[in-house]
């Protein structure tokens, strides 16, 4: 992480960045505004909500490795703020799914 995320104010409208351009990563403009839009909508918070739901009304394992690449596709650029704040406690949400999941929700199989 660097300087850029210090630096970087929320754009007008939002509350805080979610995401930075990383130099010999990612630069994309409209990649970062995307990230930044689903951030200040709530939709990292709801996914931390989806997960922390109890196993009865928790999402199932497909639903679950899908929900992960909200967070894990743009690890490139996210905000240190979002990672210290976010990171640890997603990856023991997710583990914690896997580990409590039934073992037929495991096998997954051509459809």
């Amino acid at each position: 992480m660097g300087l850029i995320d210090k630096c970087l104010e929320p754009r007008e409208g939002y509350e805080k960045v979610y995401a930075v351009p990383r130099l010999w990563k990612c630069t994309s403009s409209m990649y970062i505004n995307c990230i930044d839009l689903f951030g200040n909508a709530g939709c990292f918070d709801l996914v931390v909500e989806l997960l922390e739901k109890p196993i009865e009304e928790a999402p199932d394992l497909e639903t679950l490795m899908i929900l992960c690449q909200y967070i894990t596709l743009p690890h490139i650029v996210l905000h240190e703020d979002f990672v210290r704040k976010y990171a640890s406690r997603f990856a023991n949400l997710v583990r914690n799914r896997i580990e409590i999941a039934p073992n037929e929700s495991l096998n997954f199989q051509s459809r």
